[in-house]
């Protein structure tokens, strides 16, 4: 039973890393895109 549970807090956590890499990236572009002008 407690397996699907398991899948879910993985799918969770690999969301959550996905949206904190984007996030960053966006970040970034933005100080860069800030340092250039």
């Amino acid at each position: 039973m407690d397996y699907p549970l398991r899948n879910i807090n993985e799918l969770s956590r690999i969301k959550k890393i996905f949206f904190q890499k984007r996030n960053s990236s966006i970040i970034l572009a933005r100080f860069r895109i800030q340092n250039f002008t």
